[in-house]
């Protein structure tokens, strides 16, 4: 038996929403593309093609400050129409000029490994605000004075700033600290009345 592709597509509708009304859902994880696509469905009425998205993107929490710190990444369910086109090489672009948003929905991502969200800008911004105070209080380099050998503080020294002349009394108090991902010492050294911190660094592991 002949068929039209429009006859093909609603078989295919038909097939698609039998298994929905079972219980099964769209699987996000096997529908992801290009652009930042998690998952799209793509429905027609014969002349205008309505394509629905799931879409990873950053967006500016605070207008009046556009910086790395005022972004989040997101979720956006988007529901945008265009008109149809025929063709097996034809292609619905995600914000093509030609197409309409007719609607939108914008979920801040708060769980990791993308595991919860919230629609609440003001929701996202309080869980944020915490999550950076934990981590400082984690991360915080801590400062410790220490006594080393003078000798060694002065070799340091002179390898670290070219200078040929150093001696014990152009060193000042020695500073061992410890961050995330290195440690080392903080020489404040005193050279013609003026400070100045040489700084040795060691990452975990080396």
């Amino acid at each position: 038996m002949r068929k039209t592709m429009a006859q093909l597509e609603a078989r295919f509708t038909e097939v698609v929403a039998s298994y929905m009304a079972q219980g099964l859902r769209l699987d996000t994880n096997a529908m992801g593309g290009s652009q930042g696509e998690i998952g799209k469905v793509a429905l027609t009425d014969g002349k205008m093609t309505y394509m629905i998205y799931l879409n990873r993107d950053i967006v500016t929490i605070d207008e009046d400050n556009d910086n790395f710190w005022n972004r989040a990444d997101v979720v956006k369910l988007i529901v945008e129409m265009g008109n149809r086109k025929t063709g097996c090489l034809a292609t619905f672009w995600l914000g093509d000029k030609e197409h309409t948003v007719v609607q939108q929905e914008v979920w801040y991502i708060i769980g990791r490994n993308n595991t919860y969200f919230t629609d609440d800008v003001e929701d996202y911004k309080a869980i944020r605000k915490i999550r950076t105070e934990r981590h400082l209080a984690r991360h915080t380099e801590e400062k410790v004075t220490v006594q080393l050998p003078v000798d060694k503080l002065v070799a340091i020294v002179k390898a670290k700033t070219g200078r040929k002349r150093v001696y014990a009394e152009n060193i000042g108090k020695v500073e061992r600290w410890h961050g995330t991902y290195t440690q080392g010492w903080k020489i404040i050294t005193m050279f013609n009345g003026k400070e100045q911190v040489v700084t040795v660094i060691h990452e975990y592991g080396r």
